[in-house]
């Protein structure tokens, strides 16, 4: 759940917090906002991404790496692509997840996403950073154990879980 507060952030000219996101039950490692800036992505130990609404602070949806993997993972960094049709994670692992969702070409703010598309990065360490172009169609995984940054191409079917 969130919670919600008018306490001033300090600093000059900093902003207003309104709302806490609350729902990870480990660290939260990483964020981003929607291209419409109207949700935010976070990811965390937990193996989790958690969709939020900005307006409000409240969850809208919890995707998890476990379930596509079947194990646990931790999820360091996310993104989203910029014409909103998909959302990427990667973590502790040397893959790249990628939900997008289900015969529409946005992901709205009730969407309920197919399971994950896992794709080996090629990476022989933990991905610590993660980028995608505007139509989500290019991905960079950084890796700063195996000292490479690595382009993909992800293909344009749908059921293709190779970039």
């Amino acid at each position: 759940s969130s919670s919600s507060s008018s306490s001033d952030s300090g600093g000059g000219g900093g902003g207003v917090q309104h709302s806490t996101l609350r729902g990870h039950t480990g660290a939260v490692q990483g964020c981003c906002f929607s291209p419409a800036e109207d949700q935010v992505l976070s990811c965390g130990d937990d193996g989790t991404l958690r969709r939020w609404r900005v307006a409000d602070g409240a969850p809208l949806q919890v995707l998890s790496a476990g379930s596509t993997l079947n194990h646990p993972s931790i999820l360091y960094r996310c993104c989203w692509a910029q014409t909103g049709t998909a959302v990427f994670a990667t973590g502790d692992i040397p893959s790249v997840l990628m939900w997008k969702k289900k015969n529409q070409p946005k992901i709205p703010a009730a969407c309920v996403c197919r399971p994950a598309l896992a794709f080996s990065s090629g990476h022989t360490g933990p991905i610590t950073g993660l980028v995608s172009t505007a139509d989500g169609l290019h991905i960079v995984s950084v890796s700063a154990e195996d000292h490479t940054a690595r382009l993909f191409r992800r293909s344009s079917n749908s059921s293709s879980s190779k970039p």
